[in-house]
């Protein structure tokens, strides 16, 4: 320690200070040169670790998600089984999809391992017009730190899969996705060696994603099964009609439940004629009894010949027709017995009918909406629109986000202060002599009166002596 620290110490004992004060300030007097050298070095290290971290950028990009028909379609949606949960996806299910590892890694192919890890040159776009020295000779540290430890010339003994691998492993690390808070935005963030690069890996990445959402939601899986179910219902309804139109030909009608009633209806019209024959049947046989007992009796002879032979000849008439509506009653009621044995033939039909038209229904019907659902489902491929679009593409970051080499210099300077500091006051509080008056006094409680200063002549003197 200068000797001026003792004198001002001896000159005023008022001012003398306490132990941690003593160790403090007597220790950093003492060891001035380490606490330097530290703090020195301290500067190189935080300039060192800013020089050899590449500068890095970020590109974002933001996509929308709609969930439409082709996220609500599933095999139960189908067959028309209603699901017992909720099974629509959910924001947090997208996310999740997107950032699987064999999203990154199709992107990683997409681009090549080499290109993706190697390390941008920071040296170019510097000009030596226009560019300030102390940049110019940062980037160059920069770059030769860099060129010693590039990720890209690391991959050499490696074979391509694991070039792959590790190269994914670092897109995921550098790689940011959420969703927006309160909508269905999607961002995307990106950090790179330069803004080229961010911005060209962020736009692989997001066409990767809009090809993952494709493959997950497409409708392809569906179709072919689909289509088979259409064919199977189509078999079973053109089968089905066959059996029901061959009934009809096997038993002589077409439709059973009209012909029955356009039966009932001609039987109806039967019993009325035949009801109305009967009464008119009834009066010509009395009609005719009358003029026959009139012809009969002995009035008869007392007619004359005119009226006689018309009285004859009307009855000759009413015979023939009361012959003709006994045949015609006679055929109504053969109709009739015809008819009520065709009704009791074809309602015995109605049972077996009735089976064949309903499984002729079921199938037409499950035919028709199979059919129609593969109509929709060929409607919705047709669509080459995705339910998730980009509304920000990619951006070209400016302003690099890293690294921040004044924060480190700064932590570089102030690590190595205190690191310095902290062995100086160690250093001197472990120290047990007495080399200033304060400790002297503090050690032996003898109140002293004088101090023989240091005189730099006796230490060369002692410096001699021991070489001596």
């Amino acid at each position: 320690m200068d000797q001026s620290y003792s004198d001002e110490f001896v000159q005023d004992e008022r001012r003398s200070l306490s132990k941690l004060q003593e160790t403090l300030v007597f220790g950093a007097a003492r060891y001035w040169v380490w606490i330097v050298g530290a703090t020195l070095l301290g500067a190189v290290i935080g300039l060192y670790l800013g020089a050899s971290k590449p500068n890095i950028y970020t590109s974002s990009a933001k996509l929308h998600l709609r969930f439409g028909a082709r996220e609500d379609l599933t095999e139960e949606s189908l067959t028309g089984v209603a699901s017992q949960r909720e099974s629509r996806p959910t924001m947090e299910d997208e996310i999740h999809m997107l950032t699987d590892r064999d999203v990154f890694e199709s992107a990683i192919r997409e681009i090549s391992p080499s290109v993706f890890l190697q390390t941008e040159d920071p040296t170019r776009y510097d000009d030596p017009e226009t560019t300030p020295l102390p940049v110019q000779l940062m980037h160059k540290l920069q770059k030769y730190l860099l060129q010693s430890s590039d990720a890209g010339d690391m991959l050499d003994g490696f074979n391509e899969e694991e070039q792959i691998q590790i190269a994914t492993e670092v897109m995921i690390r550098d790689t940011v996705v959420f969703p927006n808070k309160g909508s269905n935005i999607i961002t995307v963030l990106h950090t790179s060696t330069s803004p080229e690069k961010a911005r060209k890996v962020t736009a692989n990445l997001v066409d990767a994603f809009l090809s993952r959402h494709r493959r997950q939601f497409s409708l392809e899986r569906f179709i072919p099964p689909q289509e088979q179910a259409v064919d199977q219902a189509r078999a079973v309804y053109l089968e089905s009609k066959k059996a029901l139109d061959g009934y009809h030909s096997q038993n002589g009608f077409s439709d059973l439940d009209l012909e029955i009633t356009n039966g009932f209806d001609s039987l109806t019209e039967i019993s009325q004629a035949m009801i109305n024959a009967e009464s008119e049947l009834r009066e010509k046989r009395a009609e005719l009894a009358t003029l026959s007992e009139l012809l009969g009796s002995a009035k008869a002879d007392k007619l004359a010949s005119v009226n006689l032979q018309e009285s004859k000849a009307k009855e000759i008439a009413l015979s023939a027709e009361v012959a003709g509506l006994q045949e015609k009653n006679e055929g109504l009621v053969r109709a009739d017995k015809e008819l009520r044995e065709r009704l009791k033939q074809l309602t015995a039909y109605q049972p077996e009918l009735r089976t064949l038209s309903d499984e002729f229904e079921a199938s037409r019907t499950s035919y028709e909406k199979k059919r129609e659902i593969l109509d929709e489902l060929t409607s919705l491929q047709n669509i080459d629109n995705s339910n998730l679009s980009v509304i920000t593409l990619p951006t070209l970051p400016i302003e690099k986000q890293g690294p921040k080499r004044m924060k480190l210099l700064i932590l570089g300077v102030a690590a190595g202060f205190a690191v310095g500091g902290l062995f100086a006051v160690l250093r001197q509080a472990f120290d047990k002599s007495l080399r200033y008056p304060s400790t002297v006094r503090r050690w032996s409680g003898i109140r002293l009166l004088a101090v023989i200063p240091e005189s730099p002549d006796v230490r060369r003197l002692q410096r001699v002596r021991h070489f001596i």
